[in-house]
C-alpha cells in the first residue's frame, strides 16, 4: 500500500528531474548559440589600418637641426618638412592673419600642428590631378573666439587645425569631384563639403559629404 501510494509522486518527481534536465540543455544551448557571435566578433575584429594619407605623415622626417629654446621651431617651418609640391607654407599661413567683427585669428597651438599636413598631403594631391592652380586658402585653423565670429559650429574641425576651405581654378566643382575620387580610393578619411566658390576638405578620420 506505501509502494501504492508513493508511486505516482515518485514518477511526478522523475519526469519533472528530467524535464528540468532537457530544459537546462536547451538553455545552455541557446546560450552558447546567443554568445558564439559575440566571441567570433571579439576574436576577428580588425585594427585600423593607416590610410594613405597617414602614412605619408608618419614617413616625414623630423627638422635635421631640433629647435631649442633660444630658437624654437615655428609653424612656417615646420609646413616646409612635408615638401609639398604645389603649396607653400605661406599660403597656409596667411589665413590665419584675418580679423572677423574685431576678432583676429591666430595661429594654432604648437600641440595642433601634426595635425594639419593629412589635409595638407590631399589639398595637394587635388591639385596635381586637377592640373589647375590653387587661387587661394580662404580658411585653415580657427583658434574659437574667431571661429564663433565666423559663424562657425561650436566643434568645427578648423578648430582642430584638420580643415581647409580651399579655392582652385576651374571652379569648386571639379576639385569636389577629384576629393570624392581620393577617398573612395582609400587616399582618406575626412569630410568634404562644397560651396558655392570653394570646396571644404578635413581628414577627421570618418567620412562626411555634404552639399553648402
Amino acid at each position: 500500500m506505501l509502494e501504492t501510494t508513493n508511486y505516482p509522486t515518485r514518477r511526478r518527481w522523475l519526469e519533472s528531474a528530467a524535464l528540468l534536465t532537457v530544459g537546462t540543455a536547451l538553455a545552455a544551448k541557446s546560450a552558447s548559440q546567443f554568445s558564439w557571435p559575440v566571441e567570433k566578433n571579439r576574436r576577428t575584429k580588425t585594427r585600423h589600418q593607416p590610410t594613405a594619407v597617414e602614412k605619408l605623415v608618419q614617413e616625414t622626417p623630423e627638422p635635421l637641426a631640433p629647435p631649442t629654446e633660444s630658437a624654437p621651431l615655428t609653424y612656417e617651418e615646420f609646413l616646409t618638412c612635408f615638401h609639398l609640391r604645389h603649396i607653400q607654407p605661406h599660403e597656409i599661413i596667411n589665413p590665419h592673419y584675418g580679423t572677423t567683427r574685431g576678432i583676429a585669428n591666430s595661429l594654432p597651438p604648437r600641440e595642433l600642428w601634426r595635425a594639419m599636413p593629412a589635409t595638407l598631403f590631399v589639398a595637394d594631391e587635388i591639385r596635381e590631378r586637377l592640373g589647375l592652380p590653387l587661387k587661394l586658402i580662404t580658411s585653415a585653423y580657427r583658434n574659437p573666439t574667431y571661429n564663433r565670429a565666423c559663424g562657425g559650429a561650436s566643434q568645427s574641425w578648423h578648430t582642430k587645425n584638420c580643415a581647409l576651405d580651399l579655392v582652385y581654378e576651374g571652379g569648386p566643382r571639379a576639385a569636389y569631384a577629384i576629393a570624392e575620387d581620393l577617398r573612395r580610393e582609400g587616399f582618406f578619411e575626412g569630410g568634404i563639403g562644397l560651396y558655392q566658390t570653394f570646396i571644404h576638405l578635413d581628414t577627421r578620420g570618418h567620412n562626411a559629404t555634404w552639399r553648402g
